[in-house]
């Protein structure tokens, strides 16, 4: 794939408080055979702050940034990529090529998806984090689209409590509402880049829902995209 190729990839969002099955629909998204969805980091808005500005790239600014990149935990522990393998695909674009669009949206094709894949035309990240930060995406990636996935506050805020311990009653609740107000206010002056799916809805009648978001995202939609679970446990029975 050519630089021209790669920057005409358009990135989509899952957006919405955490325990409202942005983990579910990232699965079901990267398990079509053209989209890549890696598991979650926050390496875009850890990056943007200190490179999206830069105009002018030089090698020494490209290996800092791969050297960032490898601060990110989350992107250490599970994307799986090697450091050689990303720097010898960036010092391989022209220098006057180079912008923080075009880096980001290399490292996520360089991510290796459990899901058979062929020609990449979409790419993907889900973080519930990124819910207060579809402002900057949207900076970062004028031609994005999010979906916007909310679960029934009550079992949200039951589900953050149980896994995140630390969490009272009036915390998880007021982030339930934190995260969608946040999402809703943004939607509102962007409506037709926004998919609302509702958790309850996807798991009721997954194959409408599904097809629903493929028609969104203009993806072709694969009955493998409903069977990740069974790939993913193939998988690590042959591992």
């Amino acid at each position: 794939m050519n630089i021209s190729e790669i920057e005409k990839i358009p990135f989509v969002f899952i957006v919405g408080r955490g325990r409202s099955g942005t983990t579910l629909l990232q699965n079901i998204l990267d398990a079509n055979k053209h989209v890549l969805m890696p598991i979650e980091s926050r390496l875009i808005i850890y990056l943007k702050q200190k490179y999206f500005t830069k105009t002018k790239w030089n090698t020494n600014d490209v290996l800092g940034f791969i050297d960032d990149i490898y601060l990110d935990k989350k992107f250490r522990k599970y994307w799986n990529i090697k450091k050689e393998l990303l720097q010898g695909k960036f010092l391989a674009i022209p220098l006057q090529k180079i912008n923080f669009n075009l880096l980001c949206k290399i490292i996520y094709l360089s991510y290796e998806s459990p899901y058979q894949k062929n020609k990449i035309q979409l790419l993907g990240d889900k973080n519930p984090t990124y819910s207060i930060f579809v402002k900057e995406l949207m900076e970062i990636f004028p031609e994005a689209k999010f979906i916007h996935i909310i679960r029934d506050y009550r079992d949200n805020v039951l589900s953050n409590i149980k896994v995140i311990k630390t969490e009272s009653l009036p915390i998880a609740s007021h982030g339930w509402v934190c995260y969608n107000q946040e999402i809703e206010k943004i939607k509102k002056n962007n409506p037709t880049i926004f998919l609302t799916l509702k958790y309850e809805d996807l798991v009721a009648s997954p194959e409408e829902n599904t097809k629903r978001i493929c028609s969104f995202l203009a993806l072709e939609f694969n009955q493998e995209m409903l069977g990740f679970n069974k790939i993913i446990k193939k998988k690590v029975e042959s591992d």
